[in-house]
């Protein structure tokens, strides 16, 4: 399976140097990027991309399909983050509004970091800290992933 981003996805994937443009003015998700990347990043790329087979009600509570342009954007953000040094793999899973999400908890499990890609409004996340309650922080939306990437090395 090949995935697709439009156009107007160009800048945020060619960053990172992972697809090529074809004829039409598409791009497709290369092997070149798996060749660059930490190694969980396969792993987390092939769940992601099994996310598409969810039919609508796949949890049996009314979810949605997962939508093929937040699979885009959570490969794109998963790449993105994995090239960085010490961000270790995250747990994927598909969120009941047809988007992906990404978590990470820390060791002492005192810290969680939660990430939802939502290809029509950016990436959402939520840090939470109970040793330092004054760096928890809600529903806070970006395209930018360096505030993600420091919390997720411990540089914030």
């Amino acid at each position: 399976m090949v995935i697709t981003a439009t156009a107007d996805d160009i800048t945020t994937f060619s960053r990172a140097k992972c697809l090529t443009t074809s004829a039409d003015n598409s791009v497709e998700w290369g092997r070149e990027s798996r060749e660059r990347s930490a190694e969980w990043y396969r792993p987390c790329e092939e769940k992601v991309i099994g996310f598409l087979q969810l039919s609508a009600n796949w949890d049996s509570y009314g979810a949605f399909p997962i939508r093929e342009e937040s699979v885009e954007r959570a490969l794109t953000v998963l790449y993105d983050l994995s090239l960085v040094k010490g961000i270790r793999r995250p747990r994927v899973v598909p969120t009941v509004s047809g988007n992906v999400g990404l978590s990470w908890e820390w060791d002492d499990c005192n810290q969680e970091l939660d990430v939802e890609v939502d290809a029509s409004r950016g990436v959402r996340y939520s840090y939470y800290n109970e040793n330092d309650p004054d760096k928890n922080l809600e529903e806070i939306t970006t395209y930018d992933l360096m505030d993600i990437a420091q919390i997720l090395t411990d540089k914030w």
